[in-house]
């Protein structure tokens, strides 16, 4: 069986509800695929956990004091493609 190559794209990576589970089902499924995270703001707690099943996580950092940077869009996209998820 092909291993599938997953992206998943969340806001950031602090301690949540919603990144707990992103980590537990990464805990299932890095095994049997090529997985990837990208954060849209910082690497927080959940990120460092996650990295430490060995996947990347990108923080792309698309806010800074308060305010969105759509110069940082760009790179999600070069990102992205740079991956190829399917």
């Amino acid at each position: 069986m092909r291993r599938l190559k997953v992206c998943h794209v969340i806001h950031n990576t602090d301690l949540g509800g919603t990144e707990t589970m992103l980590f537990k089902l990464l805990q299932q499924l890095a095994p049997r695929h090529d997985m990837a995270v990208i954060s849209l703001m910082r690497c927080g707690e959940v990120g460092k956990r996650i990295e430490g099943l060995g996947i990347p996580v990108d923080a792309l950092q698309l806010a800074a004091n308060g305010r969105p940077r759509p110069d940082r869009l760009p790179v999600l996209y070069r990102r992205l493609r740079e991956l190829q998820p399917d």
